[in-house]
């Protein structure tokens, strides 16, 4: 009797949220997770410009098994990856909701303009969030 090799199709999960902010705490006695400094534009004095840090957050369900995640942030203007991440996350069941977060340091923005921090999911894209990185006056100094 012949055998038929049948590929492994993983459910994708549903992302709940994507957000990028300062800083994510979590309390020891509850592990609920605080999110601080939530942000959707970056002021630069000059180009390029280093971000010292930022956090970026996400709740996903609705996925089974361990899933490969990857955390892109490119340049909308010309798709160049100034940062890319990876890492598993494991569902035990298909309504829990998985919690991750990715703390970028040293971030250098060539020049300003539109950027994406980018969610894939065993290579399928998730979701991107747009964020914006500004020159800021002289006079806010």
């Amino acid at each position: 009797m012949a055998t038929v090799d049948t590929p492994s199709i993983k459910q994708i999960p549903y992302v709940l949220s994507l957000i990028i902010c300062d800083q994510v705490l979590t309390q020891p006695e509850t592990g609920k997770q605080a999110i601080l400094g939530c942000f959707g534009s970056i002021g630069a004095w000059a180009f390029p410009a280093l971000h010292p840090t930022m956090t970026v957050f996400a709740e996903m369900t609705d996925g089974v098994g361990e899933i490969d995640l990857t955390l892109k942030i490119v340049s909308a203007d010309s798709e160049a990856t100034l940062f890319e991440s990876k890492r598993s996350v494991e569902f035990q069941a298909p309504l829990a909701v998985v919690s991750t977060r990715w703390v970028v340091e040293g971030l250098v923005f060539p020049e300003q303009g539109e950027y994406r921090v980018q969610l894939l999911a065993n290579h399928d894209f998730l979701l991107e969030r747009r964020f914006v990185v500004v020159p800021m006056n002289v006079e806010e100094r």
